[in-house]
């Protein structure tokens, strides 16, 4: 009788026991709970997110203009620096939501100190891209564009029926027309007054191409190059999915392999020798770049350059050649593989002249 109270009362002091603990627990969470919304609340972090109308509105017009909703949510996390007055009219023109993206990249800069490098840098990276994409979200905008446009030292594309297609350069502009570099060719033509097609691409636009003659071949102690009558007559087009702009980067690279490592996991392997070029266009997507030697089209190449005092390296694969006027090669590449950071220096470069 007496082991059977001794067991009632361990029991109970036991339930006592756990009880007591359970509440302790509970009061603990709770506690730790309420310290953590005070601490967001202080960082500005709303913790239960009810969209304003105005912000319904902006998502709603950005979805009909076919911006992925994962992108939408990004802008909708920068609205809180860019106050909006019309979210439809911000939509009606890729003028007024062009121009809202640059006033969005300029306020993230002053961000630093509110936003984490990481987060910044991410957001950053939307917004550039949009940027670089936005004739596919206004595909109803038209710009009124001659081929006067095409300024000296612009690379421009080339094609001669029977001949081919050739990368060369404007080495002067005219009232009625402009002059580019004779194209490098093995057998000239008797005579160089044939039908041509020209193909540019203007900055932070897209490409564009049209119909025309070569005139006459100039031979001048200061010109010689081959005399293009200019045109408005432009057909637009948009290839690219990153704007590029045109530049003058000394660059250096390597090849690279893939191969397996002790854990059978695919690792890149630089591969020497290390080559050099000069990159005359680049863009979030990828460049071009002048070269002596011509390497494989597909590889993979480690690619190293300085944008000012920025260093920019990552891997890019080989997309083509052409021969450039200076008889070596314009290699076309793509990025396989770029840090955020490093893709967002070359943004900043390609709008230096919209954000300032």
């Amino acid at each position: 009788m007496l082991q059977e109270e001794l067991i009632t009362i361990k029991k109970s002091m036991y339930t006592r026991s756990t009880s007591s603990t359970t509440i302790l627990l509970l009061i603990i969470v709770i506690v730790a709970a309420i310290v953590v919304i005070i601490y967001l609340r202080n960082k500005g972090v709303k913790l239960f997110k009810t969209k304003t109308k105005d912000e319904t509105m902006f998502e709603e017009a950005a979805l009909i203009r076919g911006i992925p909703k994962s992108t939408v949510n990004v802008l909708l996390e920068t609205i809180k620096f860019v106050p909006i007055k019309s979210p439809v009219l911000l939509f009606s023109s890729k003028n007024n939501f062009e121009t809202y993206l640059i006033k969005t990249i300029i306020a993230l800069r002053s961000q630093n100190n509110v936003i984490g490098k990481e987060e910044l840098e991410r957001m950053k990276n939307v917004i550039f891209g949009l940027l670089s994409n936005l004739d596919s979200y206004f595909k109803d905008s038209k710009k009124n564009v001659s081929s006067r446009d095409i300024q000296t030292g612009k690379k421009v594309r080339i094609y001669i029926k029977d001949m081919g297609y050739f990368f060369t350069e404007v080495i002067a502009t005219l009232d009625k027309g402009f002059v580019i570099k004779k194209p490098v060719i093995a057998k000239e033509p008797r005579s160089w007054k044939l039908p041509v097609t020209v193909y540019f691409w203007r900055e932070n636009d897209a490409g564009y191409s049209f119909e025309s003659f070569i005139e006459d071949e100039v031979n001048e102690s200061l010109i010689q190059g081959l005399f293009i009558r200019h045109s408005d007559n432009l057909l637009r087009y948009q290839k690219r999915q990153y704007i590029r702009k045109q530049c003058k980067f000394y660059a250096t690279y390597s090849l690279i392999e893939i191969i397996l490592d002790s854990e059978g996991k695919k690792k890149m392997k630089v591969v020497p020798p290390e080559y050099d070029g000069t990159i005359f266009d680049i863009g979030g997507g990828g460049f071009a770049m002048e070269v002596g030697t011509k390497l494989p089209v597909k590889r993979l190449i480690k690619i190293n350059l300085f944008i000012g005092r920025q260093n920019v390296k990552a891997v890019a694969e080989i997309i083509r050649y052409e021969i450039s006027p200076n008889n070596k090669f314009y290699m076309h590449c793509r990025f396989a593989k770029i840090p955020v950071i490093d893709q967002n220096i070359i943004y900043e470069f390609v709008y230096s002249r919209l954000i300032k």
